[in-house]
C-alpha cells in the first residue's frame, strides 16, 4: 500500500522559494525519475539520526565525510582516527541540540540601530489623585436613573 504525504509552503518566505526551486530540480526527469522521493526519505532519515545524536545516516549516505574528516584530523595533528571525527561530530551535534537544531553564529559585529531615547516619567508637577468614600446612600437611584436614560 502507498501513501501519499502534503505539505505547504509558504510564498512570503525567501527559503520555501528556494525550497520549491530545488523541488522542481529534482521533479526533473534529467535528473532520474525518484530524485525528489529519494532526498525526501533520505533527508527525514538524517534529520531524525542527527536529532537523535547518532551519525549513522550521515555517514552512509555520504562516506566521504568520515574521509574528510579524517585527512582533516590528519593534517592537523598528525595522527587523525575516527575518536577525533567523533569528537568533532558531537560537538556540532551539542550546540545544534541547544539550539533547537539551528546551528547559530555571530560574525561578532554588533548591529547597528538607532539610539531611541528611554521615556521620561517626569510627573511630579502634576496634581495627586485624591480617593474618598462615598458615604450618599442614593447610590441604587443613581443607577435606575443611568439605566432609564440608556432609552433614550
Amino acid at each position: 500500500m502507498r501513501k501519499l504525504f502534503k505539505f505547504w509552503l509558504n510564498d512570503q518566505r525567501s527559503e520555501d522559494w528556494q525550497l520549491y526551486d530545488l523541488i522542481q530540480q529534482l521533479k526533473k526527469p534529467t535528473q532520474g525519475q525518484g530524485q525528489f522521493t529519494r532526498a525526501v526519505r533520505e533527508g527525514i532519515r538524517l534529520w531524525v539520526d542527527l536529532q537523535a545524536g547518532r551519525l549513522d545516516v550521515l555517514l552512509e549516505l555520504f562516506p566521504w565525510v568520515k574521509e574528510a574528516l579524517d585527512k582533516s584530523a590528519t593534517a592537523q595533528n598528525g595522527a587523525g582516527g575516527s575518536d577525533d571525527i567523533s569528537a568533532k561530530l558531537d560537538l556540532i551535534l551539542a550546540s545544534q541540540k541547544s539550539n533547537n537544531g539551528y546551528q547559530m553564529q555571530s560574525t561578532g559585529k554588533p548591529i547597528a540601530s538607532a539610539n531611541i531615547a528611554m521615556p521620561n516619567f517626569e510627573d511630579d508637577d502634576l496634581p495627586a489623585l485624591k480617593l474618598s468614600k462615598d458615604t450618599h446612600t442614593d447610590v441604587g437611584i443613581n443607577f435606575l436613573k443611568s439605566m432609564g436614560g440608556m432609552n433614550d
